[in-house]
């Protein structure tokens, strides 16, 4: 499966142009939340995302109300909210958990978490989508420290999902890294397209 992937492009409409573009080529798209600034022309990017016809899966960041934008998405047909949620398509177990992105440590996805172990169980293709990143990785560096969130790292090191998405940090977008099977990675507000067989 192709998956586009893209975070943080802050109503910006070159980068949604880009995303755009590149989902001509994507089976499945995924935004990671900060797609506006401060929910400014929400509803007309999601109408225009809803338009292009992909599947789009959809948290929010912290520039996004959780509940309005779960209004927001309601009656489009093609865009599915996931936050606290998760989403199955062609044997790839979606988990969503948006908002936020400045805590250590997160009770409420923990919670969530174990609620979530008997779907994971068993399963080799899970797909971790957060808008802060986990903690420790290259993709949490502020300066010479580690901004992410360690319930998210934990999760990472138990279940070992195949990729764990985040965005949030705009200093460390379009970096990847490999921790044991699972990659970790920013796409970034022009989106990358990540293939998961």
């Amino acid at each position: 499966m192709r998956i586009l992937l893209f975070t943080d492009t802050h109503s910006s409409k070159s980068h949604i142009e880009a995303v755009k573009k590149k989902a001509l080529n994507a089976d499945l798209v995924i935004c990671l939340g900060d797609f506006t600034m401060f929910q400014a022309y929400m509803k007309s990017f999601l109408r225009e995302i809803n338009s292009m016809g992909k599947t789009v899966l959809m948290i929010p960041g912290n520039h996004e109300s959780e509940d309005e934008l779960k209004d927001a998405c309601k009656g489009l047909k093609n865009i599915f909210y996931i936050h606290k949620n998760h989403y199955e398509m062609d044997g790839l177990l979606f988990l969503g958990y948006g908002t936020g992105g400045f805590a250590y440590e997160d009770l409420v996805f923990e919670n969530i978490a174990k609620k979530w172990e008997k779907m994971i169980k068993g399963r080799d293709k899970v797909i971790l989508l957060t808008h802060q990143p986990p903690y420790n990785t290259l993709i949490d560096v502020v300066g010479k420290n580690h901004a992410g969130n360690m319930s998210f790292r934990r999760f990472i090191d138990k279940y070992k999902p195949v990729l764990a998405a985040s965005g949030h940090l705009h200093e460390n977008f379009y970096k990847t890294q490999k921790i044991g099977k699972t990659i970790v990675l920013n796409p970034g507000p022009s989106g990358r397209i990540v293939i998961i067989k």
